[in-house]
């Protein structure tokens, strides 16, 4: 305590720039962990797309969770992914359907269009859709398709 009562503390300007020097390194380690782990966010991605494609071919090997490497394996033996255009129906080898977004590409100017009129307002469809073939022995048995929307309610 200080001799007039008060008790002995730090001024203000010291205690802002403690609170302001804290956030600033809290701020470094939060933004680097972005940076950082930003390749590992997209491979968990990629092989989250992997084992929905494999549980909705139904070909996961008996394994009702199987492991990264057995969805890797399966899905690059069993399944052909593929990019289609919509009007066309032609492929098109240069977008990677495991990274393509149909969501997203709906709104893109480049990647989606106008949709005609239609009752379930729909506003703006992609002009790309994924495709995953399954097959067996150089042999199309079936297809995935990705779809999306609020379901049935």
């Amino acid at each position: 305590m200080a001799g007039d009562g008060r008790p002995r503390g730090f001024s203000v300007v010291y205690t802002m720039a403690f609170a302001l020097a804290v956030a600033a390194i809290c701020s470094v380690f939060v933004a680097s962990s972005v940076i950082f782990l930003r390749p590992l966010q997209a491979e968990n991605q990629r092989l989250d797309r992997m084992r929905n494609v494999v549980a909705a071919a139904g070909i996961h090997e008996g394994s009702t969770s199987p492991s990264n490497a057995m969805v890797q394996s399966v899905f690059s033996t069993k399944i052909r992914p593929i990019v289609v255009d919509l009007q066309t129906g032609e492929t098109h080898d240069e977008i990677d359907p495991l990274t393509y977004d149909q969501r997203r590409a709906a709104t893109d100017s480049e990647l989606g269009r106008a949709a005609p009129e239609n009752d379930s307002r729909i506003r703006r469809i992609p002009r790309y859709g994924a495709v995953f073939l399954i097959v067996e022995e150089a042999r199309t048995v079936g297809v995935v398709l990705p779809v999306h929307g609020t379901g049935l309610w």
